[in-house]
């Protein structure tokens, strides 16, 4: 049963939500500003030794698959012999259409689950760039989470978003402090003008200790690790595309290292994700495990999992 507050924040949200409109004014995303106050008494002091483990309808990942079928979805459960390609090079699932940056979630969650999503009750979870297939996997899971989508609705992508949508920019999110147990962010901050705003909106939106589940592409250069942040846009103007910035609508090209200093310097604590997967699992459930540049896409391109911490 939900509490009251926790329905004020649904309704609230469903106000906000897109309602198939190509361009939202300013003037609108701020009047509808979303004001969120939460209760965490059961989650989070009457139930706090109380846990359950976090799974995912219909997927069992030590399932034994038909000889042929030699893969297996995370998200949705289903044996497969191949994964599908997609136009932009992803390996999709041919079952529920989720393509590997989003099966690392899925995987990540089951084998590693944040403590937030293993506590009685709706964990409330934002998720910036959603995409519709993972999201309707993620709220399947045991326990329930509150999933609610967020984006900026930029030229060109918006038309895969489920209507349940909300209009808002990571450098500034319609929610109050200590709003949220977790968020999902994938393949946005590559996109963002401002890097350490979008971190401190999203610190200052968590409860404390509350999780980043991050995938943001970063890039290693001869086994080493770049240690720098490039301006996509000014190595454009010069005519000059970096080794970082390969992909025409990023703003940020991150060297790995220099994207895990950033979080650090907004008071998050960062592991990587899949740490504890083997080479063979990460065939099995994500995909290939190397790219056109010959990198470990698997296991370096920035998907990591951070903690806020420093929130006395």
């Amino acid at each position: 049963t939900k509490s009251k507050n926790q329905t004020d924040l649904v309704d609230k949200m469903k106000q906000l939500t897109w309602t198939g409109k190509n361009v939202v004014s300013e003037q609108e995303h701020h009047a509808k500003h979303l004001q969120v106050q939460r209760s965490h008494n059961k989650r989070h002091n009457g139930m706090i030794g109380e846990s359950f483990k976090f799974t995912l309808p219909a997927v069992t990942l030590s399932k034994i698959c038909p000889q042929h079928e030699v893969f297996m979805c995370p998200c949705c459960g289903a044996c497969i012999s191949a994964w599908t390609i997609t136009w932009w090079g992803q390996f999709g699932c041919p079952n529920c259409g989720i393509v590997d940056r989003h099966r690392v979630v899925c995987y990540d969650f089951l084998i590693d689950p944040p403590p937030q999503l293993m506590l009685p009750g709706p964990a409330f979870v934002a998720y910036f760039g959603p995409d519709p297939n993972h999201t309707k996997a993620l709220r399947l899971a045991l326990p329930p989470m509150h999933l609610q989508e967020f984006d900026f609705f930029a030229s060109g992508y918006h038309p895969q978003y489920a209507r349940t949508t909300i209009r808002a920019d990571v450098q500034n999110i319609p929610l109050q402090n200590n709003a949220l147990d977790g968020i999902i962010i994938l393949h946005v901050l590559e996109h963002v003008p401002n890097l350490h705003a979008a971190l401190s909106e999203m610190h200052r939106v968590l409860q404390p200790g509350g999780f980043v589940q991050h995938d943001t592409p970063c890039y290693y250069h001869t086994e080493k690790v770049l240690n720098w942040v490039e301006d996509c846009e000014r190595t454009r103007r010069e005519g000059n595309a970096e080794y970082l910035c390969r992909q025409p609508d990023h703003l940020w090209g991150y060297g790995c290292e220099a994207l895990d200093n950033e979080f650090r310097a907004k008071s998050f604590s960062c592991k990587r994700a899949l740490r504890h997967a083997t080479e063979p699992d990460l065939v099995r459930f994500i995909g290939p495990m190397y790219n056109g540049f010959n990198e470990p896409i698997a296991t370096i391109r920035g998907r990591t999992r951070c903690y806020a911490r420093g929130k006395d």
